[in-house]
């Protein structure tokens, strides 16, 4: 097999440059959605985890003394308890639950969960009705969390723990972002 015999090493990795969306862009996408939906969003901008991580979220997943949520859907498989800011408490605190549901984020009268979050969240950013296309994808507000965490000084250890990345050097990309850096 020739690709086996390829060496990978002479070949640069191609990443689209990230572009963080600014404050007012996620605000205005907030006020777009409105209702738990808003809610979502605000959430995984406060958390920097992965939109199906938050639209999973049970009640029994959240631990409110300790001000942590445990995960235990994650893309590497292994379960993994960040703490909560002060502003992302109060987010999932605050979402009243529903009777009929387990997850935080719930929709419509039987209380399930999001689906097709992604494509939603895309034609609400859009600006279909609105006019104006905010430019940014909800995996962006991921983006967005980690280089404000690093700016703010948090240990990049901690946070690559906390974004639940398999290897520290997933992090360190967000490095090059940090303003001053």
């Amino acid at each position: 097999n020739a690709a086996l015999d390829y060496d990978r090493s002479m070949v640069k990795e191609r990443r689209d440059p990230i572009v963080p969306p600014t404050d007012e862009a996620v605000e205005e996408m907030i006020a777009r959605c409105g209702g738990n939906f808003a809610r979502v969003v605000r959430f995984l901008a406060q958390t920097g985890m992965r939109q199906q991580e938050a639209v999973t979220l049970t009640r029994s997943q959240c631990n409110k003394a300790a001000g942590t949520v445990t995960l235990y859907n994650t893309k590497n498989g292994r379960p993994r308890t960040i703490t909560l800011s002060r502003e992302a408490g109060d987010t999932l605190w605050g979402t009243v639950a529903h009777i009929k549901s387990k997850v935080v984020f719930w929709q419509g009268d039987d209380g399930l969960p999001y689906a097709n979050f992604s494509s939603r969240f895309a034609l609400i950013n859009s600006g279909q009705k609105s006019g104006e296309d905010l430019g940014f994808r909800c995996h962006d507000l991921r983006h967005r969390y980690a280089i404000k965490e690093l700016e703010s000084g948090r240990d990049i250890y901690d946070l690559s723990k906390h974004l639940g990345h398999s290897s520290v050097k997933t992090t360190e990309i967000y490095l090059g972002y940090v303003a001053g850096g």
